[in-house]
């Protein structure tokens, strides 16, 4: 897998669209599904990025070290959320 976590998703999945009908088809759906499951057992909101942390993603450390200005911007420390 690249990035060790992340599936690889065909050319096809990247650029098509989701819709209502075919959002469950998407490669990262079933971990998306899980990972916001997961979160909802421990509270009432989810966000984007308790998503990508919960799916390994995102570190931990890495989102800490943007929350305290060391990195400007989380996709410095993970070039691939652009494959999200």
């Amino acid at each position: 897998m690249p990035f060790g976590n992340l599936p690889a998703r065909k050319a096809a999945d990247h650029r098509a669209r989701a819709t209502v009908a075919t959002y469950t088809d998407d490669s990262l759906y079933g971990r998306i599904d899980v990972a916001v499951a997961t979160i909802l057992q421990t509270g009432k909101v989810v966000t984007p990025i308790d998503v990508l942390v919960a799916m390994n993603i995102l570190a931990p450390d890495k989102l800490e070290d943007w929350y305290t200005g060391r990195v400007p911007y989380l996709s410095r420390e993970g070039h691939h959320l652009s494959l999200i």
